[in-house]
């Protein structure tokens, strides 16, 4: 008894593989599948990038007292700007930023 059920789930299950092999190849078959339709849409160039840039914009010389060292203190200021280019690297517009960066170099005299 065993053995029959057993031999019977095998049949009915290679039955019904076989059953939905041969739907998924008819409905393959007989089902047009459509061609693909050019978009209408425009192209995603893009149409403008920014970057950000460090821009050297001054400098200061301090003096020091003959107490502190023989020398001064050079200070280089730069400035941030953002600029935004179109899509040929074309800059569009170049605009100052709220970031400052300011260095300060030892220079000795002798």
């Amino acid at each position: 008894m065993y053995k029959r059920n057993l031999i019977q789930f095998f049949i009915l299950g290679l039955l019904g593989i076989n059953l939905m092999l041969g739907a998924l190849i008819i409905g393959a078959q007989s089902i047009p599948i459509e061609q693909a339709i050019p978009s209408a849409s425009q192209s995603m160039v893009p149409q403008a990038r920014t970057e950000y840039k460090m821009e050297r914009v001054g400098e200061d010389h301090v003096a020091v007292s003959q107490e502190e060292g023989n020398g001064y203190w050079r200070i280089e200021h730069y400035q941030e700007y953002e600029y935004h280019y179109d899509h040929h690297g074309k800059v569009l517009e170049r605009r100052p930023t709220n970031y400052k960066e300011h260095l300060r170099y030892w220079q000795a005299t002798n």
